[in-house]
């Protein structure tokens, strides 16, 4: 994969329905995972960057090594191995995984209106 781009300055919000934050390359590598610079009370279901407690939030494969499979002990809220684990914590941090990010298609195919959508749209869409 190519170097993704990461804005020149981060804006206070990022709205997930923004095109600079739709790209495979930010949802791969920096969705959930830079932290939001926003002080203000938002809402983060409509934000892309990361917030303290958020459950979306999610460590980034360039900093942290994991693979797409889910931790049975992050399922159980036993995993002692925090960031040091060696899969994933949660859905977005299995889906949003380079190894499996949009690697299924999609139910909804083209007809697909989800803001943030895990799966391919088409089989040439197919990472």
């Amino acid at each position: 994969m190519q170097g993704a781009h990461v804005p020149d300055v981060i804006p206070l919000q990022g709205n997930l329905l923004d095109a600079e934050f739709r790209t495979d390359d930010f949802r791969i590598n920096y969705f959930k995972v830079t932290e939001c610079s926003n002080i203000e009370p938002h809402d983060w279901t409509l934000c892309a960057f990361a917030h303290v407690g958020e459950k979306a939030r999610r460590r980034g494969t360039a900093a942290f090594k994991y693979v797409a499979t889910a931790c049975p002990d992050f399922r159980k809220g036993t995993c002692k191995r925090g960031d040091q684990c060696p899969f994933a914590h949660g859905v977005f941090e299995s889906w949003l995984h380079p190894g499996r990010y949009r690697t299924q298609l999609c139910k909804d195919g083209l007809e697909c209106d989800r803001p943030v959508c895990f799966f391919a749209h088409s089989i040439k869409a197919s990472l």
